[in-house]
């Protein structure tokens, strides 16, 4: 009697830890998606989807993918899928494209702009986001035609945009909600610039189970919304 309720308690563990693991979404992007456009995601399934819980982490794409390949991953978040050809077990689907914006903060002398050239930003100091995976000053330099004069380079998107608010920089950023427009002015930027695309990469052998097909479904649906 005793051995039978020691695997009862063997199967009630294994069926808590599959409960648990069902649960459970584990999600990586880039640390620039990560910032600025996963926490409008996850927010937004949550509304519908409390019991949910994510396993979250930042890496670079190459990390990413390789992750989906051996099933350590469920979702990834890239802008790059130039090396995705050498996975054939990936599927990816472009679910977001956001426009760049300059942000400043409400008392700098742009602030009341709806929209501005590049160069009209040659004397001042920027912002500027660093992933930790690129040279900051030559992506700024390629991005808007001339070196910059950075103020900071934080790491996380939330710093980022307290050093604006405070008047330390201005700063050119993905067009977010997360942006808090009642300190910060959000300016168009009148240069053609691509929008930056934003692709969900899962393993297309893995069968999902119920709350990460509706993780799923919701994100290939969320620019719709």
């Amino acid at each position: 009697k005793g051995a039978l309720s020691e695997v009862e308690k063997g199967k009630l563990k294994l069926k808590d830890m599959k409960n648990n693991s069902d649960t459970i979404i584990s999600i990586s992007s880039t640390a620039c998606i990560g910032a600025i456009f996963i926490p409008f995601l996850i927010s937004g399934f949550f509304n519908n989807n409390s019991k949910v819980k994510f396993n979250i982490d930042n890496q670079n794409t190459d990390e990413i993918l390789k992750g989906i390949k051996n099933n350590h991953i469920d979702f990834g978040f890239i802008s790059n899928i130039s090396d995705l050809g050498k996975y054939s077990n990936i599927e990816a689907t472009l679910v977001k494209k956001e426009e760049y914006v300059l942000i400043v903060p409400k008392n700098h002398h742009l602030a009341n702009k709806e929209e501005v050239y590049l160069s009209e930003l040659k004397n001042e100091y920027f912002i500027a986001y660093n992933d930790k995976c690129s040279d900051v000053e030559k992506c700024y330099s390629d991005f808007i035609g001339y070196t910059p004069k950075i103020y900071a380079e934080p790491s996380e998107a939330m710093i980022l945009s307290g050093l604006v608010e405070a008047g330390a920089g201005i700063a050119i950023i993905l067009n977010t909600p997360l942006i808090n427009t009642n300190k910060i002015s959000v300016i168009k930027i009148k240069d053609k610039i691509d929008d930056k695309s934003i692709y969900m990469v899962w393993n297309k052998n893995i069968i999902h189970n119920k709350n990460k097909t509706e993780f799923k479904n919701y994100a290939l649906n969320v620019d719709k919304r």
